[in-house]
């Protein structure tokens, strides 16, 4: 199995503030160290917005469509897309990009409190 992991690191049109740490730290903890320890395949890319004074609905939009374009490629060539990012609107982007007919969602929000997977 090929894998894309996209990381989007913004929190509410911050880069790498708050909440956005958090795909950084996810793949480098756990998630590749499993991915090599398990022998699979992967390429890892950064979503960027580019604009670094961008509004949070601005960002937002930029970051959709450009994850969904990333997320397209990435099945086009084989891949199965996996997003880790510190927003949960950027799952607009992610569905996007696969689809809506054969897209299943693995959602974890580590809100204080919450100690559950979403299913869809």
């Amino acid at each position: 199995m090929k894998l894309a992991i996209f990381t989007v690191p913004y929190d509410s049109g911050r880069l790498r503030q708050r909440m956005a740490l958090g795909p950084d730290r996810i793949l480098e903890a756990g998630l590749r160290p499993l991915l090599l320890r398990l022998g699979l395949e992967f390429q890892q890319e950064e979503v960027l917005d580019g604009d670094v004074h961008a509004a949070e609905i601005a960002s937002s939009f930029t970051l959709c469509r450009n994850l969904a374009d990333r997320v397209r490629a990435a099945r086009a060539e084989g891949r199965l897309p996996i997003v880790l990012s510190g927003n949960c609107g950027i799952a607009v982007g992610a569905v996007s990009g696969c689809g809506v007919r054969d897209t299943g969602v693995i959602w974890r929000e580590p809100h204080p409190g919450d100690h559950y997977l979403r299913f869809s």
